[in-house]
């Protein structure tokens, strides 16, 4: 009959009402609590404001070559509240004989314990502030990687927690366990990247593009891009020419740029071709460049850094003309 099917429909919507009303409620208690604290080594430099003739500050700089400074970069997540970022910094302060990263971590453990969560503590709570803080700390789980391998936090009742290795990691390189330490490179922010030319490129320094450090010097940043970007394309079109040859690699090659204006990537292009192809043959000389521009200092100025630059650049040279012009080029 159909009146027993009307009470149980109405029994399974009130047991699914009270299931959802439960799971508000567990959503409730955890909001604002920590759900997931990670954290990584990086290298920061400190941001230094420079100032105009008329003392107002500028953009931040780090051209004085300061290396930075070692931090914990920690990433803290909450349950439906916003994520919190925090930079402790490795070293021991001078007055208290503590880093910010003993600080900081005592802050996120008597927090979670309910412990010092008054507005001045500095404790890491969440836009929810400490209205849901109850003492249950709620540690699941733990990672620990490090250049050796990856550690696992081991909790079990009644005995002491501790770090098991699960993973270990091959090394790349004959590098020492010290060496990987004092090394810190691959912690910055600046990574090195996989580009056809190195930054640091005399060439690049000579024009004005780079510093010694391999970073763009102000505005040159999409110059460098763009240099990268055409090797890149014209290295690949030249391979793509050069498999298409009985021989391995081409004996000589000859490039003309018309319009070179300062050469940058005249400059680019030639000391790819030269590194990649002269060192096949032995030979330096097996690329000849040659650059074509209508203005006569300018011609003069980039003549002269490409004999500044040595052996490498000797068959590289810019002369003065027009695209429709007749003149000495190369062909």
């Amino acid at each position: 009959p159909s009146a027993p099917r009307k009470k149980r429909k109405n029994k399974a919507n009130n047991s699914n009402a009270d299931a959802d009303t439960l799971l508000e409620q567990q959503k409730e208690k955890l909001r604002g609590k920590y759900k997931k604290i990670s954290g990584r080594l990086v290298l920061l430099q400190e941001k230094k404001k420079t100032k105009t003739s008329r003392g107002r500050n500028t953009m931040p700089s780090n051209d004085d070559g300061d290396a930075g400074s070692l931090h914990v970069q920690a990433t803290i997540k909450y349950h439906l509240a916003t994520d919190l970022a925090k930079n402790w910094k490795v070293t021991k302060h001078p007055k208290t004989e503590q880093t910010e990263v003993e600080e900081g971590l005592r802050q996120l453990f008597l927090t979670a314990m309910g412990n010092n969560i008054d507005a001045n503590s500095g404790a890491p709570l969440s836009e929810w502030g400490a209205q849901n803080i109850n003492g249950e700390l709620g540690i699941l789980t733990g990672e620990l990687t490090t250049s050796d391998g990856v550690y696992k936090l081991q909790l079990q009742p009644n005995h002491k927690a501790s770090f098991q290795l699960s993973k270990k990691k091959t090394s790349q390189n004959d590098k020492s366990a010290s060496q990987q330490v004092n090394d810190l490179s691959h912690l910055s922010h600046d990574r090195s990247k996989n580009v056809p030319l190195s930054p640091s490129s005399e060439f690049f320094q000579k024009l004005g593009v780079s510093n010694a450090d391999g970073k763009p010097v102000n505005g040159m940043s999409s110059k460098m891009r763009q240099c990268q970007k055409f090797v890149e394309i014209v290295g690949n079109l030249v391979d793509n020419a050069s498999s298409n040859l009985s021989s391995t690699s081409p004996s000589k090659i000859r490039v003309i740029d018309m319009g070179c204006g300062r050469g940058y990537l005249t400059f680019s292009l030639h000391s790819y071709l030269s590194n990649k192809f002269g060192a096949m043959h032995d030979n330096v000389s097996s690329v000849e460049t040659q650059g074509i521009d209508r203005r006569p200092k300018l011609i003069e100025e980039i003549n002269g850094i490409a004999q500044d630059l040595g052996e490498e650049f000797t068959t590289l040279n810019f002369i003065e003309g027009t695209i429709g012009g007749k003149h000495n080029s190369l062909f």
